[in-house]
């Protein structure tokens, strides 16, 4: 979450959304970074909605508000454009729900809005289905691609393993040639030990090697954004000629 927000950098009065806010762990995230944002979650679990806004009161969002919408049923304007959208949106190893969700976020924020999406490995690798390689067409050729993280497969645990890669997308027609920032965050060696008292020193530091991580790779997007001189065993600069020559793959290992 905090990488996410970090890297999306949420400014003053910028109206932030989560379509699929879960406990609002995001949000709290932004809100945390830039109080002076708008942090605004929607949920259709009703004990999400709950979690939501008591973690975005407790991060100093006294005010928020937390739609009870079905995202993708909903009118575009029954919610807010929004400046930012930051979603880990659901999905299943099929890549139709991220194809929806991805194409409903971009539609949902402003001219040159940007966001920040969790998505699972097949959207970015598939190439049997013509509605997943589309979209991911239609990012490249009609959006702006902005960075790829890859995330490793134990990050998620002990809840579950799942490999997926951040994406950071632009509502913004580019030149047709344009470079796209790529990482990879490592599996980390501690992370697969988790559990019983005896582990938590282990446990605390896997979740330090992970921060460690993510650490250079906001560091790294910080100077590429400024454009100074990346460091690529952590982070390099793909041009989008070389991902539609290959098949319009986004996955981050690939390049």
């Amino acid at each position: 979450c905090d990488m996410m927000v970090r890297m999306a950098e949420p400014a003053a009065g910028e109206l932030v959304l989560d379509p699929a806010c879960g406990s609002g762990r995001l949000l709290a995230a932004a809100n945390r970074q830039c109080p002076e944002c708008i942090p605004e979650g929607n949920d259709m679990n009703p004990a999400f909605r709950e979690l939501a806004f008591f973690n975005l009161f407790f991060s100093g969002e006294r005010a928020a508000r937390i739609y009870g919408k079905d995202f993708l049923q909903t009118e575009y304007d029954e919610l807010p454009a929004a400046d930012l959208i930051l979603s880990n949106p659901p999905y299943t190893d099929k890549s139709d729900l991220t194809v929806q969700f991805t194409d409903r976020i971009v539609r949902q924020l402003k001219d040159n809005g940007r966001c920040a999406i969790l998505v699972p490995q097949g959207f970015l690798t598939n190439s049997s289905s013509h509605i997943v390689t589309g979209m991911r067409r239609w990012i490249l050729d009609q959006l702006t691609l902005e960075a790829v993280i890859s995330l490793p497969r134990k990050i998620y645990r002990p809840y579950m393993e799942s490999y997926s890669s951040l994406l950071m997308i632009r509502r913004r027609q580019s030149p047709e040639d344009y470079p796209v920032f790529i990482s990879m965050l490592p599996e980390c060696a501690d992370a697969d030990v988790y559990g019983g008292e005896e582990n938590r020193g282990i446990e605390s530091s896997a979740g330090g090697n992970y921060r460690q991580a993510m650490e250079e790779i906001v560091t790294q997007w910080k100077q590429y954004q400024k454009g100074e001189q990346l460091n690529e065993n952590i982070a390099r600069i793909v041009p989008t000629h070389v991902m539609r020559e290959n098949s319009y793959i986004f996955a981050a290992e690939n390049y």
